[in-house]
């Protein structure tokens, strides 16, 4: 073999292991770190940065058609259809939730997601690199 086949195979190798490495969008979204703006640690602050940052350039690498709050409600997989309204407080709460007792953050309407949008999303995301 010649050595400019050789070295054009091992590119093309480094090249394929380089790519193995790159997360999806769907990986990027679920190992996001939400809260990272409420952060004391700046440590943790700028990893969440960077990581929105992430998200924020492989969604206009593919041509996203979801904003980046539809994704974060999917990836909170806040389903509207997964919560109660409270009409004493109209406030939407998880069933579980009330069952055992807890007080959990209640979302408004406005951070709700539909079932069918939440599933086109990720039947979108699992089509993505």
């Amino acid at each position: 073999m010649s050595q400019t086949l050789q070295d054009a195979l091992s590119q093309a190798l480094k090249l394929l292991d380089e790519a193995k490495k790159v997360p999806t969008l769907k990986q990027l979204l679920e190992n996001h770190d939400w809260s990272y703006e409420y952060s004391d640690d700046s440590y943790m602050y700028n990893r969440g940065a960077k990581q929105k940052r992430d998200i924020l350039n492989r969604m206009q690498e593919l041509k996203c058609p979801y904003t980046f709050l539809q994704l974060q409600k999917w990836s909170g997989k806040m389903v509207l259809e997964n919560y109660i309204l409270d009409p004493g407080t109209n406030s939407y709460y998880r069933q579980e939730w009330r069952d055992k007792g807890w007080k959990m953050y209640q979302p408004k309407i406005s951070e709700l997601m539909y079932r069918d949008e939440w599933e086109q999303i990720e039947a979108w995301l699992k089509d993505q690199p």
